[in-house]
């Protein structure tokens, strides 16, 4: 057992030896189990990422899982009633029910419940409350401090609040579901009763940091684990880095708030805390120097990542670049820079890239979406928007629970058009929806039956042309 760490700046090439060596690993020990966490929205590329790096095209011993993910394979594995996971907008609902319900005990909280954004930030909150496991008596603690020194009566009202309303939550939400943020607690419990993670083989990617509760979960799968492997951001030249013993200077170091590798530092010292703790010993970590990752030495990237937010470092560029990696433009709004945007991957694409090889990031999806649909599809550019939808508005769920609906309702007219509405048996641009709609009035179309022979009715009104159009 050992806890291993890979340190390096960003685009070292940490990712790319941590794939290689648990591919390599995977092979040549096909009847382990190999475990590779990474954030949630990473699962997908990164299980991309191992197929295309496999000698064999496949990973059947490899699992790229997350947090929860790896919580809910625990489950299954050990047993755990079944809860279901209380979503955002059940969140949102049961904080607003708790705000009428409780305006007694909780004031000023239930006074601001319909001010915008006061119920996400309730969220936020609770939820940062359980990830960082701060519990009611431990606001109850600081409240009683903050009352006792009598300096600031408002915040302790506030503190007081707060746990009241941790408490009402936790009671409300206890017998029938269960939070995201709770899932690392239950995992620290069943984890070391799962025989397939004993032996097996973790390797962490893609984490800046950790909250106090999945550092719980690594401390937990520490002893379990064969072995843990971490890549760790932070740049090479560090003072604790360049030390003899780098491991031993991160754990005595006090990184300030505002260094920029900071949180680095911190992450790295509380895995290396608890290995010890734990009776597991730490490997010699293997530090990238960037000279074999994905940034050109000399290049105007490679320059801006050793210079970015980085005291002392001042300075010219001290090479004539093309000026083509780094580029400001300035627009007057967005719609604006989407066109830009358009244009640039349209210039792109002629010199011989990719569709899929071009992303356009933004700060705020909601506000650039509209633009981005519009101008794309203008300049003809295939585009994928990385947004969450509702399932119920993809036509695909909504024709398989209208084809159940007819047949539950024998071919009525309503359950019919609903089938029918969503665009994939006709074409509802053209009109044939119109006109197929118009006939079943017009003729009274019900049932199995008149479904299952062809159109011959005549309408009412005696008009043929529908029953020509039906047909």
């Amino acid at each position: 057992m050992a806890l291993r760490f890979i340190f390096g700046s960003s685009g070292s090439g940490k990712s790319r030896l941590l794939f290689d060596t648990v591919l390599k690993r995977a092979q040549d020990h096909p009847d382990g189990r190999f475990i590779v966490l990474v954030p949630e929205q990473f699962t997908l590329q990164t299980q991309r990422d191992l197929v295309q790096l496999s000698e064999r095209g496949g990973i059947l011993n490899i699992d790229v899982l997350s947090f929860t993910r790896l919580a809910w394979r625990v489950f299954e594995q050990t047993g755990v009633e079944k809860k279901s996971v209380l979503s955002e907008t059940g969140k949102s609902l049961l904080l607003r029910l708790i705000a009428s319900r409780e305006a007694e005990n909780l004031p000023f909280l239930s006074s601001m419940a319909d001010r915008p954004g006061m119920i996400s930030e309730m969220k936020s909150i609770l939820s940062e409350l359980d990830q960082y496991g701060i519990t009611p008596d431990t606001l109850l603690e600081s409240e009683k401090r903050l009352e006792a020194e009598g300096g600031r009566p408002g915040l302790a009202r506030k503190l007081g609040e707060i746990r009241r309303l941790q408490e009402v939550f936790e009671r409300y939400q206890a017998d029938h579901f269960i939070t995201g943020e709770k899932l690392p607690r239950i995992l620290c419990r069943k984890a070391p009763l799962d025989p397939t993670l004993r032996g097996a083989e973790l390797f962490l990617d893609g984490y800046t940091g950790f909250t106090p509760a999945q550092l719980d979960v690594i401390a937990v799968l520490l002893p379990i684990a064969a072995d843990i492997t971490v890549t760790v951001t932070i740049d090479p030249s560090e003072r604790e880095l360049c030390s003899s013993d780098p491991l031993k200077a991160l754990v005595s170091c006090s990184p300030r708030e505002h260094e920029l590798f900071a949180l680095s530092k911190r992450t790295a010292a509380s895995l290396i805390k608890a290995a010890h703790s734990c009776g597991v010993s730490t490997a010699v970590p293997v530090i990238l120097d960037g000279s074999e990752g994905r940034m050109k030495s000399g290049s105007e990237l490679a320059w801006l990542e050793k210079h970015l937010f980085r005291t002392g470092r001042e300075g010219r560029m001290p090479f004539a670049g093309s000026g083509q990696q780094v580029q400001l433009r300035c627009c007057a709004d967005p719609y604006d820079e989407v066109v830009c945007a358009a244009v640039t991957v349209r210039e792109l694409v002629l010199r011989g890239m990719r569709y899929r090889d071009i992303a356009v990031v933004c700060g705020s999806l909601k506000d650039y979406a509209e633009y981005v649909k519009r101008v794309f599809s203008l300049y003809e550019i295939p585009f994928f928007i990385d947004r969450s939808s509702p399932v119920i508005l993809n036509p695909a769920f909504e024709f398989a629970e209208s084809a159940i609906d007819v047949l539950e309702k024998n071919y009525s007219y309503e359950s019919i058009m609903r089938l029918i509405r969503t665009g994939l048996i006709l074409d509802t641009e053209n009109g044939e929806a119109d006109l197929l709609e118009n006939y079943l009035l017009a003729a009274g179309i019900r049932g199995r039956r008149a479904w299952s022979e062809p159109f011959s009715r005549s309408t009412k009104s005696g008009d043929e042309s529908l029953l020509a159009a039906a047909e």
